[in-house]
């Protein structure tokens, strides 16, 4: 008998069959080996979720183990996607991304399963170029333009949506497919954004500029469009394209008013502008500290702002921190500053709205300079007040004065300017020009370098048909030519007319402070002078031109 039998031999009691059992147990004590079978108790597919871009690739994994959590080696694994439009996988489980979406990747072994999930996203857009990159188009045209979208290899990118943006609006239109659409003058950026990535193209917009108005670093002139534009200096909003910085080019003022006449001013401490509406409605922008809006307030503004009080104006003139207007009847209102009585209202105090010239005088129209103000009256008498200084006034003398002075000699006018320094020039019925007051630079045009407190006759006998005073050169025109005196920046003085070089011909011409302006036939306006370094001359840079130069975007 075997020790085990012996052993259950001596156990009273026991049933027949119980020592296979107690064999079985004693074997497994003693470290034998379990042959049932071993069965798959778990799949994990790694990674948990991914992100890869249209026609990449992501390498995934699984980990097999058994009922006991050991790893099997070299298991048998099935894989499948459960959308195989937005990305596939291989028997080895490199998953493909094809379109965007979401799906998952499954892992199957033995009855056990698991997915991850898997995300596909677009290829990332590394540039954008619009085609054509720039365009000339004149007011009304129109031009498709094209977005190139591009990958970090530089390979083209399609189907992707694209936004379409205008920087002005009220100068070009585009639409959600990129066509754009020119509705006034001025230069344009167009965007096109896709993907966190943009691009951008310039469109330039002709415009014929009919009437132009210099200022002492800024030129203001009115298009075909009825439109008003700026240019130049814009420190003080005087641009009114909305925002402070210059501009060598042409901007439209940040409005869709239609206008009839602009007035440009100021002396680089104070410059503004104004401009008038076919219904008699007066708008003002640019710097306001002493009230030269004319709005009630000293705030300054970088868009035009309506000048209340419910007059129809018919003339308007902009200076040195003062604004000056005439209105359909015939009578004339100042408003800002007033330190020597160039508002004529009867004091020295300033004045933050329109308020009416004293002496009750009808007149035809008004001019604004440095310190002084010229008004003409309906019979062709030309009244001055405010700064004397050199005889700047014409009333023989050098004395200030807040109310109107008549201008002596007894010459009938057709027409007064007042500079933006202290020289005035008038011009009679018959075409003769007369100056006064300040005349060192020779701005007096009769030969002679000196201040004078009443009109001289301007040499050569030309008979001229309009005449503008600026702070150093005066202008007029003679059957077409421009002739001009005075000086142009440091350069040499001319003290009588002298014909203007190019060979063109004008309609109508503004004298600035060492700038001049004039428009030609077209129309379209010529700029010239010794002083372009704010890009008063308009014609894409901050150079001088010593001969007129056509004012840049126009036809």
């Amino acid at each position: 008998m075997s020790l085990i039998s012996k052993a259950w031999a001596f156990r009273p009691g026991s049933r027949r069959g119980a020592p296979a059992l107690l064999i079985a147990c004693v074997a497994a004590a003693c470290g034998g080996t379990s042959t049932g079978p071993s069965g798959t108790a778990r799949i994990v597919i790694s990674p948990r979720a991914d992100t890869v871009f249209v026609g990449s690739t992501r390498q995934f994994g699984v980990t097999v183990t058994d009922s006991h959590g050991q790893p099997q080696s070299n298991p048998t694994v099935n894989w499948s996607s459960r959308d195989t439009t937005v990305a596939t996988v291989s028997p080895s489980g490199l998953a493909s991304g094809l379109a965007v979406g979401t799906t998952h990747i499954v892992a199957s072994s033995d009855g056990s399963t698991d997915s991850a999930s898997i995300t596909v996203r677009p290829i990332p857009v590394a540039s954008i170029s619009i085609s054509p990159a720039t365009d000339t188009l004149a007011e009304g045209d129109s031009v498709q333009l094209t977005a190139m979208l591009e990958d970090s290899l530089g390979r083209p990118l399609s189907g992707r949506p694209v936004a379409w943006m205008s920087s002005d609006t009220l100068s070009a239109t585009v639409s959600t497919t990129g066509l754009v659409r020119v509705v006034a003058g001025g230069a344009v950026t167009v965007t096109a954004s896709s993907g966190g990535r943009s691009g951008s193209a310039q469109v330039f917009s002709l415009v014929r500029l009919m009437a132009v108005s210099a200022g002492y670093d800024h030129t203001c002139a009115i298009g075909v469009d009825s439109l008003a534009y700026c240019w130049g200096a814009n420190d003080q909003g005087q641009v009114g394209h909305g925002d402070h910085q210059n501009t060598v080019v042409p901007v439209r003022v940040a409005s869709a008013i239609h206008f009839v006449s602009i007035s440009a001013g100021g002396d680089g401490v104070s410059s503004h502008s104004c401009a008038l509406t076919a219904s008699g409605n007066l708008w003002c922008w640019g710097q306001n500290g002493n009230g030269e809006l004319g709005d009630g307030t000293v705030n300054s503004r970088t868009t035009p702002g309506l000048v209340p009080g419910g007059q129809m104006w018919a003339d308007v003139a902009v200076g040195f921190g003062v604004t000056c207007g005439v209105t359909t009847s015939g009578k004339g209102y100042c408003w800002g500053f007033n330190g020597y009585g160039q508002l004529g209202i009867g004091s020295t105090t300033d004045a933050h709205q329109p308020t009416a010239v004293a002496g009750g005088l009808q007149l035809a129209s008004i001019t604004v300079g440095f310190k002084s103000t010229c008004g003409l009256g309906t019979s062709g008498q030309a009244y001055c007040w405010g700064f004397g200084f050199y005889g700047a006034l014409g009333d023989s003398s050098t004395a200030d004065t807040s109310q109107p002075a008549a201008v002596v000699g007894g010459l009938n006018l057709s027409r007064v300017s007042q500079s933006l320094g202290i020289t005035a020039c008038g011009l009679t019925t018959s075409g003769k020009a007369y100056c006064w007051g300040y005349g060192l630079g020779g701005q007096l045009g009769d030969g002679v370098l000196g201040g004078i407190d009443y009109p001289v006759a301007v040499s050569g006998g030309l008979t001229f048909s309009t005449i503008s005073a600026g702070e150093n050169p005066v202008c007029g025109l003679v059957a077409g030519s421009a002739y001009c005196w005075g000086q142009f920046g440091g350069g040499a003085r001319d003290s009588v007319p002298t014909v203007v070089g190019g060979g063109l011909s004008f309609s109508s011409i503004a004298a600035g402070f060492q700038h001049v302006c004039a428009v030609a036939a077209g129309p379209a306006v010529y700029c010239w002078g010794g002083d372009g370094t704010h890009g008063e001359l308009g014609v894409g840079d901050t150079n001088t031109r010593a001969t007129p130069t056509k004012v840049a975007f126009q036809p």
